[in-house]
């Protein structure tokens, strides 16, 4: 587990959703450890309703692309017309059917392959929870 030499925030509200529980358990302990607030879904329409009904609780959003019901491009979209200026990852062990190009171009933040690199992910945190 990736720990860098300063905590991200300990009140920094990140979302996570992925249909792999243990790997959406490992985004959540590695985040956790790093002083952030997390919530998990394994259900992207659950997600969903939960950041609508919540609008304003979360800081970021962490999500897998490939999931049934509503892919991550798809809930990503849904979350962008509700709060334009949450930042949003989005990670896949599978080559995304959208380019990294056309994530970027509808308000994505950033694309990560999986297994993601757990570095790369706390610096992108760092650097957009600046922003």
């Amino acid at each position: 587990m990736v720990v860098p030499d300063e905590k991200i925030s300990d009140d920094f509200r990140v979302l996570i959703v992925d249909d792999n529980e243990s790997l959406a358990e490992y985004y959540s302990d590695l985040l956790t450890l790093n002083g952030c607030k997390t919530t998990v879904f394994n259900n992207s329409l659950d997600a969903l309703s939960e950041i609508k009904f919540k609008l304003n609780n979360y800081d970021f959003v962490l999500s897998d692309i490939s999931m049934p019901n509503m892919t991550g491009d798809e809930l990503a979209a849904e979350i962008l017309k509700v709060n334009p200026d949450i930042p949003i990852v989005l990670c896949s062990g599978f080559h995304p059917q959208t380019t990294a190009q056309e994530l970027l171009n509808i308000g994505i933040k950033e694309f990560l392959p999986k297994p993601i690199d757990s570095s790369r992910l706390l610096n992108i945190i760092n650097e957009l929870k600046i922003c």
